[in-house]
């Protein structure tokens, strides 16, 4: 273990968890003005790829309720069985 670490609880540096839903995108890098999805592809092996998106329009964007912000750590929950709990 690190000399600067300590022991403690999960819960004790986590504040809160917020989950994301599975909404239907469109395939494709969504520009900047576009409102998208992250794949499960997004974390993968320790890396996020932003790019790893699609596009979400109609009625799904009223579905789509959680914005990841920089700084939060995103935990990949479904996948390949060995990407299963990924984070990144």
């Amino acid at each position: 273990m690190n000399k600067e670490w300590t022991r403690g609880r999960v819960g004790e540096l986590i504040a809160s968890l917020e989950s994301g839903i599975s909404v239907n995108g469109v395939d494709g890098i969504p520009s900047n003005d576009d409102y998208a999805v992250l794949k499960v592809s997004a974390v993968t092996y320790g890396k996020f790829n932003p790019q790893a998106s699609k596009k979400i329009t109609g009625n799904e964007l009223r579905r789509a309720k959680c914005t990841p912000k920089k700084g939060q750590i995103i935990i990949s929950r479904s996948n390949t069985p060995e990407l299963v709990g990924a984070s990144c």
